[in-house]
């Protein structure tokens, strides 16, 4: 190399290693302008923006949020993504089959006054990583011939556990919505009731 050549080379670095300490001193630099939140205005913030977390017990390892069960349970599918490996559960706690079934039920049609739905799809560490399914359904019809009774009948032959959540209350979180809760253990659907009660 000449002489020339280095110097422009060393030039160059002097210029790229000013970049890199002039980015390192704004990212980490204090400054007025940027409000930091506290946890409970993140919460809060982020329950606005998603009431069906409010349904969701506080013991939660991973949550995922989705605008309509078609593209939660889409995502719980997807075998070469890392969510759906965690969030379809593991061990004995799986509901990997329960959401196959789910998937082709969409896929035909026999959802599709509840595809729409807003979910929220939580996961437990309780030995096994156990996902809980929280669905607005909106309103649950009272005959045995809707999209929300034939989840449930889906859920009953594949046992998984189901239950209705409500909250009464005019103030609420949730606005008086019937939520419908569904997981691999009954004990993190009976949490699931408490939390929306309290």
């Amino acid at each position: 190399m000449n002489r020339k050549t280095i110097i422009l080379c060393i030039s160059i670095l002097a210029v790229l290693a000013l970049a890199v300490v002039g980015a390192v001193v704004s990212l980490y630099s204090e400054s007025d302008d940027v409000q930091e939140l506290t946890t409970e205005e993140v919460c809060h913030k982020a329950s606005e923006r998603h009431p069906l977390l409010n349904a969701v017990p506080s013991d939660a390892a991973m949550v995922l949020c989705s605008e309509t069960l078609r593209g939660g349970v889409s995502c719980m599918m997807d075998s070469t993504g890392l969510f759906g490996t965690f969030f379809s559960g593991t061990g004995k706690s799986s509901l990997k089959p329960f959401f196959s079934k789910v998937s082709s039920m969409l896929k035909e049609g026999e959802l599709n006054s509840i595809k729409n739905s807003e979910m929220v799809l939580s996961v437990h560490y309780s030995g096994d990583l156990v996902p809980l399914i929280i669905i607005d359904p909106g309103r649950v019809p009272s005959d045995s011939t809707g999209a929300v009774w034939r989840l449930i009948a889906e859920a009953d032959s594949s046992s998984v556990c189901h239950a209705f959540l409500s909250d009464t209350e005019k103030d609420s979180p949730l606005g008086r919505r019937t939520l419908l809760a569904l997981s691999a253990s009954e004990t993190l659907v009976k949490s699931a009731e408490r939390h929306v009660r309290s």
